[in-house]
């Protein structure tokens, strides 16, 4: 099922420990995988500063309609009111985000350099939400850039500095940005009958003069999400389809496992040496 502007309730469609029928999305299952114990006892996440901010830039450049309803600069200068304390109260039980003037004028700002890039498509939609079955287990991704035509997804990712190609690379291994890619090609093309088969990251700074990355994933790369690796039988890299297989299998089992169970063996490292 595609699904345009969900806005927020899209969120609120998600696996827990209270439905593990809902759908699962890549962050789900990449938290999950590494430890089932911890998904399971952990509270909700709280969103930071950061991830505010990311969350205002992609609502500057993707769904901008909603400046002033999802993301609003407060009309006081502080809080010491009792007419400030309540309209934040307010603001904050509503589910909106308060954020200042010069985050919103930034946000804006990067919005125009990135629709600026050459490398940016021209006809699209945004926003799309794409709901699916993978291996049996509902799953849905939330692609932020959906060309009309072509054979490519985009998806907008908010960077503190863009160091080098290498440092790039580590950062999709590091968040599984691989596993994103792999997942929404595969839930878009399951959904609108197509064969897209190209996965494009839009890195952006945070900083002015908010310089532009557009990473296209390899295919090797994007395997490498989907399916992890394998060598001489044991497995080197895992993808998200091993991460859908572990959830299949606590959940029937109602097992949790924790990251390190039992009492493991440590070894010096390879590069450790005895000698002088």
């Amino acid at each position: 099922m595609i699904t345009h502007k969900l806005g927020r309730s899209y969120y609120e469609i998600t696996a827990s420990p209270e439905d593990w029928e809902a759908p699962v999305s890549k962050s789900l299952l990449w938290d999950f995988f590494k430890s089932p114990y911890r998904f399971v006892h952990s509270k909700a996440k709280v969103a930071t500063p950061a991830m505010n901010f990311g969350s205002l830039v992609h609502c500057a450049m993707l769904t901008p309609e909603l400046l002033g309803k999802e993301f609003i600069v407060s009309p006081f200068p502080d809080y010491r009111t009792k007419a400030a304390q309540e309209w934040k109260a307010e603001s904050v039980k509503l589910g909106n985000v308060i954020v200042s003037q010069e985050d919103l004028d930034k946000a804006n700002d990067i919005s125009d350099v990135v629709h600026a890039c050459v490398e940016f498509p021209i006809e699209y939609d945004t926003e799309v939400a794409v709901f699916g079955g993978i291996d049996g287990v509902p799953a849905k991704g939330m692609i932020d850039i959906v060309p009309k035509a072509g054979s490519t997804l985009y998806d907008l990712k908010t960077i503190s500095k863009i160091e080098s190609l290498y440092d790039i690379q580590r950062k999709i291994l590091d968040y599984g940005y691989h596993w994103q890619a792999a997942l929404y090609l595969d839930l878009w093309n399951a959904a609108s009958g197509e064969s897209r088969t190209e996965f494009v990251f839009i890195f952006v700074e945070t900083s002015a003069p908010y310089e532009t990355a557009f990473i296209r994933l390899s295919p090797e790369f994007i395997e490498l999400g989907r399916h992890g690796y394998s060598f001489g039988g044991r497995k080197k890299h895992y993808g998200y389809m091993d991460a859908v297989e572990k959830w299949k299998r606590c959940v029937s089992e109602s097992s949790f496992p924790k990251q390190i169970s039992g009492i493991q063996t440590v070894y010096p490292p390879s590069w450790v040496s005895n000698e002088p």
